[in-house]
């Protein structure tokens, strides 16, 4: 798994448009990410949000991938087209997430 600034991540609480580290409350922010200038303020907060959020829906998502990706699920729902879809969706985006260039 490609390694990552551990979480939780934070808004810089100045313009909450810039994403810091967690220790970044004792030193100042250190940024992680910057969302561009570009659109309505409220939208590019909310993408600074997301980024922020990032490393506790990683963690969300392979703690659901080792309760439900699991044998058991797996032969329970084989025919269940809504679960087969959702693991694919599960398994691309921690892929997405995880995977070295």
């Amino acid at each position: 798994m490609s390694k990552h600034t551990p979480g939780p991540w934070q808004l810089n609480h100045l313009d909450k448009t810039q994403v810091c580290d967690s220790d970044s409350k004792s030193r100042g922010c250190s940024p992680i990410a910057f969302v561009a200038p570009i659109g309505p303020l409220d939208e590019r907060r909310a993408n600074a949000r997301l980024i922020a959020a990032a490393p506790d829906l990683l963690d969300a998502l392979l703690n659901m991938r080792g309760l439900f990706d699991t044998p058991i699920y797996r032969r329970k729902l084989a025919d269940d087209e809504l679960y087969i879809e959702s693991i694919k969706q599960l398994r691309a985006a921690i892929a997405a997430a995880t995977t070295k260039d």
